[in-house]
């Protein structure tokens, strides 16, 4: 997975992004707000499996899609990687908010399409570990393609993260925590 890059293409436009024809509002004064972004961590019970051809599961016949690569640390890096193209300000260390939180889900199902679902808790901190705001990001996707290859998985997994981050930036209330120059109740 180290190799794939999330396989939405994403442009510039007048007032934001369009992410495959979705459109993603501007994020205003949040891009000034320097967001550190840690490493999610993995909650899910088989970290390794991230998929399962089940064409055959009427007999009996499931196949497995694993991994050796570290789940978590890809999508960190592919939501820094998201949210910086998203416009907002990602820095490596000192942020003004710090985001991080678990991998929930990470998985494609392959039955007659392929079917991605991705599923986060994020949590955004103030840079004294008080929680700025807190929530689920999830994402789906669905595919046609051939039987049991791998650059589909691929595909409807990258897209199922672009849709998780897409519906995280489109959150009001998480778009509100980044503007805040003041964490609620601080005295700074």
């Amino acid at each position: 997975m180290a190799t794939v890059g999330v396989s939405k293409s994403l442009t510039r436009s007048a007032g934001g992004l369009d992410l495959g024809g979705a459109r993603i509002q501007d994020m205003g004064s949040s891009g000034s707000v320097r967001v550190q972004i840690v490493r999610l961590t993995d909650s899910r019970k088989n970290p390794q499996l991230i998929g399962e051809n089940r064409e055959d599961a009427d007999e009996g016949e499931i196949l497995p899609v694993t991994t050796k690569d570290d789940v978590a640390a890809w999508c960190t890096d592919r939501l820094r990687i998201l949210l910086e193209q998203l416009g907002l300000n990602v820095v490596e260390s000192n942020g003004d908010v710090v985001l991080g939180g678990q991998v929930r889900r990470f998985f494609v199902a392959e039955t007659n399409t392929y079917e991605g679902d991705v599923g986060f808790m994020i949590e955004l901190k103030a840079k004294d570990g008080r929680l700025v705001w807190s929530g689920l990001a999830n994402g789906v996707a669905t595919r046609f393609g051939r039987s049991y290859k791998l650059e589909n998985y691929y595909e409807v997994i990258s897209d199922s993260l672009l849709d998780a981050v897409q519906k995280l930036v489109a959150h009001d209330n998480f778009i509100g925590a980044l503007g805040r120059r003041e964490v609620p109740g601080s005295d700074d």
